[in-house]
């Protein structure tokens, strides 16, 4: 009888390893641009938006450090405060915004006296950018450190944002929809990042590839302008 019940138990606990495994292996953490994209043409010079920093999935975060650039001819950005996720009785370490090098910085930790960090998901900050121009900016957070209670660094994903007031279609930036931005994107067409005849500008709805969505919003565009 055991030596025929061994080969069940031998399957049990493999399968519940296995799954113990792949869910462990599944959990991830994010840090990133909440709402990543920004696309509104009506969104004009001396308009104002907000972003948050969002972390998702994390466990026993304890503190939180991030820099994050943006396209200064575009946007200016005025205000970093921080967000609801950690505890009462933060400290913030580091809030700097240098809009000449298009870069902002931000620290914070909890107080010293709680044991132990916060679980979950949340905003961690948020940010007020002033419109300063048309074109568009890609929101880039680099540099970003999640740290536990023990101060030991946590591995993270982080997903970048990107906001546009240009009008879909527009490749050079001139506020109308023409031959030769249907041109930009011919050269363009079926590329990525990753090939040598990659063009963001054509890339209207920001998901790394110019294809056929593309070209169909700059057909849909097609002869029109913004003032």
């Amino acid at each position: 009888m055991i030596s025929k019940k061994l080969p069940w138990m031998t399957f049990i606990l493999i399968f519940l390893f296995t799954s113990i495994h792949i869910n462990s292996a599944s959990s991830t953490t994010y840090l990133s641009v909440d709402p990543q994209k920004i696309i509104n043409t009506n969104l004009r010079a001396g308009s104002t938006f907000t972003i948050n920093i969002k972390v998702t999935g994390v466990f026993d975060l304890y503190g939180y450090e991030f820099k994050l650039r943006y396209n200064t001819t575009v946007l200016s950005a005025t205000s970093i405060v921080v967000g609801s996720f950690l505890l009462p009785g933060y400290n913030e370490w580091a809030s700097q915004i240098n809009d000449t090098g298009g870069w902002l910085y931000y620290s914070v930790t909890q107080d010293f006296g709680e044991p132990s960090g916060v679980n979950g998901s949340g905003v961690l900050a948020t940010i007020t950018f002033l419109v300063d121009g048309y074109g568009y900016s890609v929101i880039d957070l680099y540099e970003t450190i999640l740290g536990d209670s023990r101060f030991l660094p946590m591995p993270h994903e982080v997903i970048d944002g990107y906001f546009s007031n240009k009008i879909s279609g527009d490749v050079n930036g001139d506020k109308d929809v023409d031959a030769s931005d249907l041109l930009d994107l011919s050269k363009a067409y079926g590329s990525d990042p990753l090939k040598p005849n990659w063009n963001a500008a054509c890339d209207f709805n920001w998901d790394g590839k110019v294809d056929a969505l593309d070209l169909f919003a700059l057909g849909r565009n097609y002869g029109k302008s913004v003032p």
